[in-house]
């Protein structure tokens, strides 16, 4: 049941993550396993797959994105799939809105690139591209709500 509910949780959703190593991270989860991931500085949408598989007692996240020409520079994406405990890989989103957001399964390339090193949510990601949507609710684990599952 647990990879069910991760799943439920993320597909058909944009998510937001920052490290102080890339900065921030915005892609898209859609309902058919595929994904499109967006890193700071970079135009082009890098298209994937993902899936939430059942490890023993964990569900796993995982994520395959093939590098193309125009990312070769991006770390640690291969044509491996790179898997994630899923209540860690949750609990380390500041953003799980419902939809495309940022038209990242639309597009290939965003109209301009999004600052390195530096936290960019969501709403001011479509606000530094020029896009307009209905902003939904945040689905993501915060601080305040410590003991969330999905």
């Amino acid at each position: 049941m647990e990879v069910y509910a991760y799943k439920d949780t993320l597909s058909g959703t944009t998510t937001q993550s920052w490290s102080k190593k890339y900065g921030t991270l915005l892609e898209y989860l859609g309902e058919n396993g595929r994904s499109y991931l967006v890193y700071p500085e970079k135009t082009h949408v890098i298209q994937g797959r993902w899936q939430v598989i059942q490890t023993g007692r964990n569900a796993e996240i995982c994520f395959n994105y093939i590098p193309s020409n125009k990312n070769s520079t991006i770390p640690k994406i291969d044509k491996n799939w790179n898997c994630h405990v899923a209540l860690r890989y949750i609990g380390g989103l500041n953003e799980i809105r419902e939809g495309d957001l940022l038209r990242l399964k639309r597009t290939n390339k965003l109209p301009q690139t999004l600052p390195s090193k530096v936290y960019v949510s969501i709403e001011t990601a479509m606000k530094e591209v020029g896009y307009t949507a209905k902003l939904t609710r945040n689905k993501a684990c915060t601080k305040k709500n410590k003991g969330c599952r999905p």
